[in-house]
């Protein structure tokens, strides 16, 4: 069993729909495999002076995933498999999660590509509708196309489905 402080005010509080109790001091005791997710939720954790402290772990030789800063001995093997299925083919990827785990700035994100002119242009609410219009008309965009035309839409419906109504629609 671990002692948490929970957030100053907090008097109560449910985990996977139980009750947990904080005392008047606002002090929970739950079971330590829960300490993660308490901490996500802003309690922290209350040092018990009788539970020895772990030994500080020993630098790093070589990083979990080659060109990251990740210490080898600080993530999970199958985590790093994972990072680096996620990463193989981003690097910039790689290098922000390498940086955040290591505690440092992560490198700025790259500006994304922006609209054309074409890609910006609204969709008709009159006449035809070309290819190009349909296929970049989101889920809404499509479903306020055909209620305009009194066509029924029903649920539960994906874009190919709606997609296929509006061309269908485009061409009566």
């Amino acid at each position: 069993m671990e002692r948490m402080q929970a957030p100053p005010g907090l008097t109560a509080f449910a985990h996977q729909g139980h009750p947990i109790e904080i005392d008047g001091e606002g002090i929970a005791t739950l079971d330590s495999r829960h300490v993660a997710d308490f901490t996500v939720h802003g309690f922290t954790p209350i040092e018990d002076p009788k539970k020895p402290k772990p030994a500080p772990a020993a630098a790093p030789s070589a990083p979990a995933v080659p060109g990251s800063a990740i210490p080898a001995k600080s993530v999970d093997p199958a985590v790093v498999a994972m990072l680096d299925k996620l990463t193989s083919a981003d690097p910039a990827t790689l290098a922000r999660i390498s940086a955040l785990l290591a505690g440092e700035a992560p490198p700025p994100v790259e500006q994304p590509v922006t609209a054309t002119a074409e890609q910006n242009e609204p969709i008709p609410a009159e006449g035809k509708l070309t290819e190009a219009q349909i296929e970049r008309m989101t889920t809404p965009q499509m479903k306020a196309w055909l209620k305009d035309r009194e066509i029924p839409v029903v649920p539960p419906i994906d874009a190919d489905v709606l997609r296929a109504k509006v061309r269908h629609a485009n061409q009566g």
